[in-house]
């Protein structure tokens, strides 16, 4: 069957579509059974609640919104790897994509799409984080970009590694 050049990139582009939609579909099952777990959990913790304390009001508990968890890394080591990338970056601003990068490259295993969604939202949150307790500066989007960069403060880059705008790095 003789196809043109355009049907073909027409047919790539439905199997590519249908291929996303199939990945898409399993990650939405997976949320399904996630959820109805949580909503068992839930539940017999609702019920342990009312057994020991019937005064409670379950129904005025606000939920929490939880920081996402990145697989393999345990509490603080996000935070310690994204200040070591930007202490490297020697007081140049860093983006959110090369702070992804940096991670991702110190995984031992390559992530799904599911989890690189939630590292980058992770990183989010970090920098977020340090920016309030003022580790980290936030630069605004440049007319390329569509996100801000990050840097650290002049008070937390060493002397010796400091970048002047229109002078080089001393060297010591």
């Amino acid at each position: 069957m003789a196809t043109s050049a355009y049907g073909s990139l027409l047919l790539k582009d439905y199997r590519q579509k249908k291929g996303d939609l199939l990945v898409i579909k399993k990650e939405i099952r997976e949320l399904a059974r996630k959820a109805i777990d949580l909503e068992g959990h839930v539940a017999a913790l609702a019920s342990i609640i009312r057994l020991r304390d019937p005064t409670v009001d379950l129904e005025t508990a606000v939920a929490i919104r939880t920081t996402p968890r990145v697989r393999d890394m345990k509490h603080g080591t996000l935070t310690k790897r994204v200040l070591t990338l930007l202490k490297a970056a020697n007081g140049m601003p860093v983006s959110r994509e090369e702070i992804f990068s940096f991670l991702l490259d110190q995984m031992e295993v390559v992530p799904s799409r599911q989890e690189q969604a939630l590292i980058r939202v992770a990183i989010r949150y970090c920098m977020k984080r340090l920016a309030r307790q003022g580790k980290v500066l936030a630069h605004p989007p440049s007319k390329n970009s569509l996100f801000g960069c990050w840097s650290l403060p002049a008070s937390l880059t060493p002397p010796s590694t400091r970048v002047v705008p229109g002078r080089a790095a001393s060297n010591p």
